[in-house]
C-alpha cells in the first residue's frame, strides 16, 4: 500500500497518497472516492496506473479516512473539489 502522506489544503489537513511513474511531465490521474468510502477503495489500481505510466493522486475527501474535519462545516462538492484543486496544484 502506498504511503499516506498530509498537506494542509484550505484550513484542513488532507490525506492522500501520490504514486509517481518516474518520468518527467506524466499525465497525472486523480482518484476521488464517493461517501461513505475512502482512498482504500484504490488499492489494487494505484500500481497498475503507475505501471501505465501515470502519476497518480488518491486523496481522503474532507471528513473521510484519514483526512481532518473541515473547519467550515461544509462537506459539499464544491468544498471536495476545491479541496482536491488546491492539493494538486498548489503542492
Amino acid at each position: 500500500m502506498p504511503e499516506v502522506k498530509r498537506r494542509t489544503v484550505n484550513g484542513l489537513e488532507i490525506a492522500f497518497w501520490h504514486e509517481r511513474c518516474g518520468r518527467d511531465g506524466a499525465p497525472v490521474v486523480v482518484c476521488v472516492h464517493g461517501w461513505p468510502e475512502t482512498k482504500l477503495l484504490y488499492s489494487r489500481v494505484v500500481d497498475p496506473l503507475v505501471a501505465a505510466g501515470f502519476d497518480v493522486v488518491v486523496p481522503d475527501l474532507r471528513g473521510f479516512g484519514d483526512s481532518g474535519l473541515a473547519p467550515d462545516g461544509f462537506y459539499d462538492i464544491v468544498s471536495h473539489a476545491g479541496d482536491i484543486h488546491a492539493l494538486v496544484h498548489d503542492g
